[in-house]
């Protein structure tokens, strides 16, 4: 009897451990998935946060953490259609206002785009269409 509870008993912690190993995953899935944001803020970026800032009057780095928050948070959260969620959420994690966590977002994503911006989200949604119209196609047997 002593043997059946010493089993239950490990193969209850170890269970645990897997479960706490699976939630620590999911967490450095989602740290990656923010230094890779800023990353490439930082590398691609760097000249529309700098104008973005200036014009604005904020301050680059934190442009850089609320954008790299944002994007996050719209690949990884269960709420990314919740968009005024996600503002409440920065707003509060890096204390600032909602106003200005929104004026950060839309500006740097509606304001600051750039013809090759434009461009290659034409070229995007063109290529999606041509993809699903292929598709379209092999299902009908074309």
């Amino acid at each position: 009897m002593k043997i059946i509870t010493l089993i239950l008993i490990s193969l209850f912690v170890s269970s645990c451990n897997k479960e706490k190993e699976n939630i620590k995953t999911q967490a450095d899935t989602i740290n990656d998935a923010y230094d890779a944001n800023v990353k490439y803020l930082k590398d691609w970026e760097e000249e529309k946060i700098t104008l973005f800032s200036i014009i604005s009057g904020i301050d680059k780095n934190k442009v850089i953490t609320v954008i790299a928050e944002y994007e996050t948070k719209r690949s990884y959260s269960s709420d990314y259609d919740d968009i005024e969620k996600i503002i409440d959420t920065i707003s509060f994690t890096q204390l600032i206002p909602k106003k200005e966590v929104a004026k950060i977002i839309f500006g740097f994503k509606y304001e600051m785009i750039t013809k090759d911006d434009f461009v290659e989200d034409l070229e995007q949604e063109y290529n999606s269409e041509q993809i699903e119209e292929g598709n379209a196609q092999i299902t009908r047997g074309y």
